[in-house]
């Protein structure tokens, strides 16, 4: 990512970094998602918890059916990139914040990934260090979008603002 963003600046020093992550953020959603649906299904130990359902998987050196976490997964990813998608259409078509689509997908991908390990994976000693990272992704991706909304709707462009004491008036006013 730093390598990107640098490359991305020589490269167009016009683009600031945060409309370099927005425009980012759903590409990498996607690419997990396909990552999480091709690579895990062709390695050893690539599933999830042990499982009779009707669903469930065999994996490489794993005994018995397993859940298809990685599939699951990328279901989830392909998830936060169309939500993703659709935050950039409506951040795009209201004038919003730059920075929100980055804020969604980190958030999201911080839950979804928390769920993974906490329902689906096995847990050997209890909590880890993924769990802990997904939720500060999480609460990282929900603290900076709720900023960026609240500071959007203290400062709004639209408004008109006069700095005289002199009433705004309308060109069509006669």
């Amino acid at each position: 990512m730093p390598v990107g963003f640098v490359s991305a600046h020589r490269r167009c020093p016009q683009l600031r970094p945060g409309v370099a992550a927005d425009l980012v953020a759903p590409v990498l959603a996607c690419a997990w998602a396909v990552g999480r649906l091709l690579g895990p299904q062709f390695e050893v130990a690539g599933g999830g918890k042990p499982t009779t359902a009707w669903f469930g998987m065999y994996y490489a050196g794993e005994v018995g059916k397993r859940l298809p976490a990685p599939i699951f997964q990328a279901l989830e990813c392909f998830a936060v990139f169309f939500v993703a998608l659709w935050v950039e259409r409506v951040v795009a078509r209201r004038g919003g914040p730059v920075g929100a689509v980055t804020a969604v997908v980190v958030g999201l991908w911080g839950l979804s990934r928390f769920v993974d390990e906490y329902f689906w994976l096995t847990h050997d000693n209890g909590t880890d260090a993924v769990e802990i990272a997904s939720i500060a992704l999480f609460a990282i991706g929900s603290a900076v979008l709720l900023a960026l909304v609240a500071r959007r709707r203290r400062i709004r462009p639209d408004q008109n603002v006069s700095t005289t004491d002199e009433p705004v008036r309308s060109e069509t006013a006669t």
